[in-house]
């Protein structure tokens, strides 16, 4: 039987092209098929944007870093995608979903990105439906996690944590659930529903250390029930309209009083 001979300069030319491949991949414009990365990336303007339905971005736990702009994982009008296990950092914004429903988001990180007025996690212009499930959002100028204009969403034990503005914000935003995360240590309120945003559900969240109110609404027909919103710098409830529904909720050691108005919780 004839070998097959490999010379050192085609094994090279061969490993380049592999890496080059991969490379190049983790930051080009657009992903059409399932990825795994295979190492970290630095990417000058925005890193991968999905351009598929039904296909799986997975970090393999590699951190994509930006240059201060840009975003860093966007999905524009997809469906059916899973990206995880991704690090997401210094960009403007970490992971934005547009038009985008039904995606599967798990065990990924935004940590120092820039976007004063955005979410580190975006769900916004009718992106509907969408699990986010044990994600951190960590050190981001602005929000945590934003969803905005959409509805029907899930965020499941999710952290948000030390961000410089809110830690979740609902804005205009209807029928989403958001169940045993932590929006801890951010520099205004922990949560906050505002706008036309009405019902959504607020269920065994750990809101904590936040500098303004642990959970404030500005909208109405809400349920919230056995959050505990504790030690924060105001109140551990606030409610402007006084048309939400309030159950078994704990708000202790806050900075000025249990809630506002009292009797929001036990």
């Amino acid at each position: 039987m004839k070998r097959l001979m490999v010379t050192p300069l085609a094994l090279m030319i061969a490993l380049l092209t592999f890496f080059s491949i991969e490379a190049g991949a983790q930051c080009v414009t657009t992903l059409l098929t399932s990825t795994t990365l295979v190492g970290p990336a630095i990417c000058a303007g925005d890193g991968p944007t999905i351009g598929a339905d039904d296909i799986t971005l997975d970090c393999n736990g590699f951190t994509i870093t930006g240059s201060g702009g840009g975003t860093g994982i966007q999905l524009n009008g997809r469906t059916g995608v899973i990206v995880e296990n991704c690090t997401v950092a210094n960009f403007a914004v970490g992971f934005r979903l547009m038009g985008s429903s039904s995606n599967y988001l798990t065990n990924n990180i935004a940590i120092n990105n820039t976007s004063v007025g955005n979410g580190a996690f975006q769900l916004s212009g009718g992106s509907d439906g969408n699990v986010l499930e044990k994600n951190q959002a960590q050190n981001n100028a602005g929000r945590g996690f934003a969803v905005i204009n959409s509805i029907g969403n899930m965020l499941i034990e999710n952290v948000a944590v030390a961000n410089g503005f809110r830690g979740i914000d609902l804005i205009d935003a209807d029928g989403n659930a958001l169940v045993r995360n932590n929006a801890s240590q951010n520099f205004s309120a922990g949560v906050v529903i505002q706008g036309t945003s009405d019902g959504n559900i607020l269920y065994r969240n750990q809101i904590m250390g936040n500098q303004s109110e642990g959970v404030a609404s500005l909208s109405t027909v809400n349920y919230l029930s056995f959050n505990s919103s504790d030690v924060n710098n105001t109140y551990g409830f606030t409610d402007f309209t006084g048309g939400n529904f309030y159950l078994l909720n704990s708000c202790e050691f806050n900075g000025i009083d249990f809630s506002n108005p009292l009797g929001l919780c036990p």
